[in-house]
């Protein structure tokens, strides 16, 4: 499946005015810039104030960004030039200064190509307490549910999926469930039908 067509149209209507790739490294500093939704979507400040977040919105540091049932979002995740959709009943954060928390819901992230000599780098992101590293060509969706089940699944690129007991490599095409009730080495398998109708119907 090819996903680009969308991400890069998006990126190439507002890179020019907003910065969206830059040169050399990335710099230090993460940010979740707004660039379009459907329904309503909270800012949630690091005192629990909840505000609409829209056009020209920012978060940074420990704000996070919620979106409500039947909702969705897509984020400009700095300093990758990535891009976040989140779907309904979802809440992310930054982790620190690099890395996104999925702290409930689903996401799905990727990174398009951008003009050359510029580059691409691997995407991290927590899926509660998990690390899960995306390739610098990697789209990848993450599911973080209310009962802890943590689903990744993968459809360009790979993810490394870094476990308390060690780490797997998820590539394109497949899917893991991690349930932290049950400790046995994950299976991964190709993505389901189900997985593949929400890749179809609200991915990229």
């Amino acid at each position: 499946m090819r996903r680009w067509a969308w991400l890069v149209s998006l990126l190439v209507g507002i890179s020019a005015g907003n910065g969206l790739w830059s040169q050399g490294a990335p710099p230090t500093k993460g940010a979740l810039l707004y660039r379009e939704s459907v329904g309503r979507v909270w800012l949630i400040q690091p005192a629990g104030q909840k505000v609409p977040f829209g056009v020209k919105g920012v978060a940074t540091g420990a704000a996070a960004i919620e979106t409500a049932q039947k909702s969705t979002a897509v984020l400009h995740w700095a300093p990758y030039a990535a891009l976040v959709k989140m779907a309904g009943d979802t809440m992310v954060r930054l982790e620190g200064e690099r890395a996104l928390k999925v702290e409930r819901g689903r996401i799905w992230v990727g990174s398009p190509p951008p003009p050359p000599p510029l580059r691409r780098y691997p995407l991290p992101v927590f899926a509660g307490d998990l690390l899960v590293v995306g390739t610098h060509d990697a789209i990848f969706s993450v599911l973080v549910t209310p009962k802890g089940l943590r689903r990744i699944s993968v459809d360009q690129g790979a993810c490394e999926v870094f476990l308390p007991t060690g780490s797997l490599r998820l590539p394109s095409g497949m899917m893991v469930d991690l349930i932290p009730s049950e400790p046995v080495r994950p299976i991964i398998s190709p993505l389901s039908y189900q997985e593949k109708l929400l890749w179809d119907s609200g991915g990229f």
